[in-house]
């Protein structure tokens, strides 16, 4: 078209966009991009000011790049720096910026340094002078609380009264950001839909106390849990201090991240949405007979049961944890709901105007974080645990018809990942390919095989390891 009018045309032209045909496109090259990062705020719907950090960078041109954001509290001359942490991974082309909200027991200002990298076919790009940004001077969030009580057990009772925590509710809960179409109208002193929870931990379980606020209880079972009424707990049972990689994007229940739901049905869900049993977990819901309108949660949560290899290990002083709550409201008699209208939050990232985290639901290195105080026999620590070679029992086991396996590399390679039948027969292959250090975890999918014992086997350089697994139909 340009050269039909070449001849006659006068003036300038600008460009917008334009696509070059006839022409092949540029191969990528793997090289971490150059980031930008500075402390920016966001607003919570209570107005509250909210700092966090913002990245933003130009993505590769291999489109099937993820990104890597590392952090530390000196600057980062290696990924392996005993002080830095990858707190983001998986981040798809196509972001070009993502934010971060750190905390603190006081909500003290921390000054931070940050990198990113760029991982294409299971290969990491390098540190450059371009990818590296501080220091960045930003205030944190405080964390939220967890109560350490020695042999809480022989105080706890699941009876809709929570006189065993009274002693510890200045460490209460409150949601600190509200959404969905009625948050228009809510306040921290609402009745349409609140709550106060109380956490507290001994060396076994985990004890949560909620009373929530709602002025139309639901009793139908046409709303999953994510659309009300229900309280969502996502919690990581480790400790976040001592990781080298926080936990990206992952299943159910993997590397002991749970979405834990309580609804007004009186169910235990996964997911949002899922009636299912969880192993370790007990609870009762209980509606308010004096006192306002809404109901008490009580539970308690075997640490172990829930805990990637099922070892939550020692309940340390200051230790850190993911952690988020979601109260979701749906009023079918009052409001005349057809779903859910108002969901109260704290431990999100109200900030996603500015930076979009991508799914944060799913993702434990966005939640909050809750921090374990008090202790007793609680001993401090801060060492980084380094990675190691490892295969995690599966869970579930006995499994009907998927269950995870959860693996870590203590060096990047290649990784072998193959399933047995009992006459030493590979019945599926699960991983062959190149992956990075640190941990990882597979869905396996034995629908189509029929019941009984099998065996899962990892290669991974030097280290080779099997287990037993059972399948029940």
């Amino acid at each position: 078209m340009l050269q039909s009018i070449a001849a006659t045309f006068t003036g300038n032209i600008q460009f917008d966009n334009f696509t070059v045909f006839g022409r092949p496109q540029p191969a990528g090259v793997l090289v971490s991009p150059n980031l930008t990062a500075y402390a920016d705020t966001g607003h919570s719907s209570m107005l509250a000011v909210v700092d966090f950090v913002k990245f933003e960078w130009t993505d590769l041109l291999f489109q099937s790049e993820t990104y890597n954001i590392y952090k530390s509290t000196s600057p980062i001359s290696s990924l392996t720096g005993a002080a830095v942490q990858k707190i983001a991974q998986g981040i798809p082309h196509g972001f070009q910026s993502y934010g971060f909200r750190p905390y603190s027991t006081n909500g003290d200002t921390a000054t931070l340094y940050f990198a990113i990298t760029a991982t294409e076919s299971g290969v990491e790009s390098g540190l450059t002078s371009g990818c590296k940004k501080g220091p960045i001077k930003v205030k944190t969030t405080p964390t939220m609380k967890i109560k350490y009580v020695a042999d809480f057990a022989s105080t706890f009772v699941l009876d809709g009264l929570d006189s065993e925590f009274e002693n510890h509710k200045q460490y209460q809960i409150v949601p600190e950001n509200a959404g969905d179409s009625a948050s228009i109208s809510w306040t921290p002193a609402s009745e349409d839909l609140n709550f106060k929870t109380t956490v507290v931990i001994d060396d076994n379980y985990l004890y949560i106390s909620a009373d929530v606020t709602d002025d139309d209880i639901n009793t139908s079972s046409n709303f999953q849990t994510w659309q009300g009424d229900a309280l969502e707990f996502f919690i990581g049972y480790y400790n976040l201090k001592t990781l080298k990689a926080w936990h990206g994007k992952n299943f159910q229940g993997t590397n002991g991240d749970w979405r834990i739901g309580f609804n007004t049905l009186g169910n235990v869900t996964l997911d949002g949405y899922r009636a299912d049993p969880v192993p370790g977990v007990q609870f009762a819901l209980y509606q308010k007979l004096f006192g306002g309108s809404g109901y008490i949660i009580e539970a308690r949560l075997t640490l172990d049961s829930l805990a990637a290899g099922n070892d939550f290990g020692p309940v340390i002083n200051g230790m850190q944890l993911p952690f988020k709550i979601d109260a979701n409201d749906v009023d079918p008699v009052v409001g005349g709901d057809v779903g859910r209208t108002l969901i109260c939050q704290v431990g999100t990232n109200p900030f996603s105007s500015k930076a979009d985290l991508d799914q944060e639901w799913v993702r434990p290195h966005t939640w909050g974080v809750a921090e374990v105080i008090g202790g007793g026999a609680a001993v401090e620590t801060e060492i980084l645990k380094p990675y190691e070679y490892k295969l995690y029992d599966n869970y579930p086991n006995p499994f009907n018809p998927s269950t995870t396996v959860q693996y870590e590399l203590k060096e990047s390679g290649l990784v072998m990942l193959k399933v047995y039948n009992v006459l030493g027969q590979v019945v599926s292959t699960l991983v062959n390919e190149t992956q990075n250090a640190g941990p990882h975890s597979i869905v396996f999918d034995a629908s189509r095989l029929s019941s009984g014992v099998y065996f899962y086997s990892i290669e991974a350089g030097s280290f080779k390891q099997a287990k037993k697994m059972l399948l029940v139909k």
